[in-house]
């Protein structure tokens, strides 16, 4: 199968990192496109020109973070008797859910916000820049609730926490004037313990 990707994507990430915590490098072939650089080449594998995208063993187009991840830990588990990362014991489904789909829609706001600010200041909307600040603090003061209520600082991996990782670290490298982590003991407790992972330190975004 083959992953296309790119080097700053936390949707992207989500879904090396989730592979590589399966240990499932092996099966796929990575090939790295920029979807503003090289979009003429992603479109002809992927017509929306957007990462990531994964052609299946038959040749099958399947796009979005989500739905990759899902397809990918179903493999895993179907193929290679692996132990599911989106259906883990002792996790509610719902739980899972819930995380990951807020820190996928936080990584939105982060990358309209991100897109927003390389346009000239004069066409910049401070409504939605405003907007797309107070969307992200408030969802990071909202897992950082969860966080200090759970008050759990062991290993646990699930795609929900891998979404949170790939969220936190994105902001990180493109909007840290935040300066989030100081704001938020717990998250950020909870961050360094991942920040320990190979998968997680291998995947680090990076121009």
């Amino acid at each position: 199968m083959k992953l296309i990707i790119s080097s700053t994507s936390p949707y992207a990430r989500k879904i090396v990192i989730l592979i590589k915590e399966l240990g499932l490098e092996s099966a796929f072939q990575f090939e790295t496109l920029n979807p503003l650089k090289h979009s003429d080449a992603l479109r002809k594998i992927n017509p929306l020109s957007k990462v990531p995208a994964l052609v299946t063993a038959s040749g099958t187009l399947i796009v979005n973070s989500p739905v990759i991840a899902r397809f990918i830990d179903d493999f895993a588990v179907s193929e290679h008797n692996k132990a599911s990362l989106t259906r883990p014991s002792g996790i509610k489904l719902e739980q899972l859910m819930s995380l990951e789909s807020l820190c996928d829609e936080m990584s939105v706001s982060a990358i309209l916000w991100v897109m927003e600010r390389a346009r000239p200041r004069e066409q910049q909307s401070d409504h939605w820049i405003n907007r797309w600040q107070l969307g992200i603090n408030t969802t990071l003061d909202y897992i950082e609730k969860i966080i200090e209520t759970n008050s759990s600082q062991d290993e646990t991996f699930h795609l929900g926490e891998i979404a949170l990782v790939c969220a936190l670290d994105y902001l990180a490298f493109r909007l840290g004037e935040l300066n989030w982590l100081q704001q938020r003991p717990h998250l950020a407790a909870w961050l360094a313990i991942r920040h320990t992972r190979t998968s997680v330190i291998e995947t680090k975004p990076a121009e």
